[in-house]
């Protein structure tokens, strides 16, 4: 793309020059003109440079790849199934292709769920529960009944923790590891499902 561009910039220059000496043209006007024509495709072309500028930079820094599960926006989540200069394309949980501009990704914070074995993360169920229950008590019902729901998955690692106490419930926060991104709402249901 630089060398693209070098070229271009040197083709014009030597259409100025060439139709200022061969033509006799005079220089300012040509000068003015093609100002104003660039000040115009700039402006037009503003959103599609800022995407491509985007991608560029994603690119050299390559903060995600494909199969990568990422968060680019609120509610704009996927597996990345494409990256080119303009977009990032991601397949969602549901199965819904996302075109999304590079520039909009490059504006916000990412998440990168990684893939396949590096896909690993932690979640967490948040899970309100009468204050009359001891909280030892509470620990331990809500911390077999994840242990049961994650029993077929290794490393599962369920712990739970008091966050909160609001309207005479406990707030318990159920914390685990699952797989992948793409497998995480299948997990957080089996353990809310166990926890009731």
């Amino acid at each position: 793309l630089l060398s693209d561009l070098i070229g271009s910039a040197l083709f014009i220059t030597a259409g100025v020059v060439a139709s200022q000496l061969v033509f006799e043209l005079p220089a300012t006007g040509l000068i003015a003109t093609s100002s104003v024509l660039i000040a115009v495709l700039g402006f037009a072309l503003r959103n599609t440079l800022g995407d491509i500028f985007s991608g560029i930079a994603l690119g050299m820094e390559s903060p995600y790849g494909i199969g990568d599960w990422i968060e680019a926006t609120e509610s704009c989540a996927g597996r990345v199934t494409g990256i080119s200069w303009r977009s990032t394309r991601l397949v969602s949980r549901d199965g819904v292709t996302l075109v999304v501009p590079n520039s909009l990704i490059a504006a916000h914070r990412i998440a990168v769920y990684g893939s396949g074995a590096h896909g690993r993360f932690r979640t967490v169920v948040m899970v309100p529960v009468d204050t009359a229950v001891p909280a030892e008590r509470a620990r331990r019902l809500l911390l077999a009944a994840a242990m049961e729901a994650g029993r077929d998955l290794p490393g599962f690692a369920p712990d739970v923790i008091l966050t909160d106490l609001a309207q005479g419930n406990a707030l318990y926060a159920v914390r685990f590891h699952v797989p992948d991104y793409g497998s995480e709402q299948r997990w957080r249901d089996a353990v809310a499902g166990a926890a009731q």
